[in-house]
């Protein structure tokens, strides 16, 4: 059955966003909506690919979100998978199936499309992360190494102001003020974006989900950082960080304090990059790593014209800072 799917762009798929919902609920057995498409993917819509069978159904579908990165005061941009979907009777065999068709061409379509592309990234399931590896489309860059607090314990808020607050021009102002210190203090990493118009877009404006922020301040006059949170079941998530580096680890435990004594949550989660772990564990006993996931990037070694001609750092593809708020979709 595999063989009778065709590859395409899937722009040009009929009634895309209904049959991507309808999709989405098949593989994923979750409600989406048109709206969420939209926001994934509104910025993308050039290189989304789809897959249909004889009669036009969509049976797969690869999604793409750009995300813009720096390392070492340069600005380079990303892409990564999102909503990678196939019906399972339409896989196929692993080497020449269609997942790897859609792989291949979305490869070949970034290639063309994207003159400042630097690398492709994205959160696979270990199963998925075997897989990519097998067939050459994955390398493994890292893992998420999820962090969590289960109670209160030792104070870290002597001199501190930790507030909720909602977003208005002074915050946005002051994440602006933030990020510009906190690339600098990453000068040797590779760290997303994430200026005020990235937060507003990605928190604030996203259609389904409700996030909340805590400003976290020596004085009242000047803060020091941001923690974006979401509550889940009956824990909280903490999604992202705007600090300085030397700070993450104080003001993580900051924020996981703050969080358990004033919501009502029987934890707090927080996933990082695991190479960037230790800047948190090592502040406090208060924190343990559970589980952790992958975290891949695409192989275009194979190509030798993938770098041609892009300068690109010996280091862009290592010491990734990313949080739960990079995987675009959560």
């Amino acid at each position: 059955m595999e063989s009778k799917a065709k590859v395409m762009l899937a722009a040009t798929v009929p009634d895309l966003e209904e049959q991507y919902v309808a999709l989405f609920k098949q593989v994923f057995k979750e409600d989406t909506s048109k709206e969420s498409f939209y926001w994934k993917f509104s910025r993308s819509l050039d290189y989304l690919l789809g897959a249909t069978d004889s009669k036009n159904q969509m049976v797969g579908f690869i999604g793409s979100v750009p995300r813009v990165f720096v390392n070492g005061g340069k600005e380079f941009l990303g892409i990564q998978y999102c909503d990678v979907m196939i019906l399972d009777e339409y896989r196929g065999k692993v080497r020449t199936g269609l997942y790897q068709r859609m792989a291949i061409t979305a490869r070949g379509l970034f290639m063309r499309k994207l003159d400042g592309l630097t690398f492709v990234f994205g959160f696979p399931h270990k199963r998925a992360m075997l897989l990519g590896v097998r067939t050459g489309l994955y390398i493994k860059a890292d893992d998420f190494l999820w962090l969590s607090w289960d109670k209160s314990g030792t104070s870290h808020n002597e001199k501190y102001l930790v507030e909720e607050v909602s977003l208005a021009s002074k915050h946005l102002s002051e994440i602006d003020q933030i990020w510009q210190r906190m690339q600098l203090s990453f000068s040797e990493e590779t760290v997303g974006m994430r200026d005020s118009e990235y937060i507003t877009f990605r928190y604030s404006q996203h259609p389904t989900e409700s996030y909340s922020f805590l400003r976290i301040a020596k004085s009242p006059n000047v803060a020091e950082a941001y923690i974006i949170f979401k509550k889940v079941d009956d824990h909280i998530f903490i999604m992202d960080i705007l600090s300085l580096k030397s700070k993450i680890g104080t003001i993580a435990h900051l924020a996981a304090e703050y969080l358990l004594n004033n919501c009502d949550c029987r934890g707090v989660r927080m996933p990082i990059t695991e190479q960037f772990s230790h800047l948190i564990l090592n502040v406090s006993d208060d924190v343990h790593a559970e589980e952790s996931t992958p975290i891949a990037i695409g192989n275009f070694d194979a190509d030798p014209t993938w770098i041609k001609d892009r300068l690109v750092p010996d280091n862009l593809y290592e010491n990734l800072f990313l949080t739960l708020g990079d995987q675009e979709s959560t």
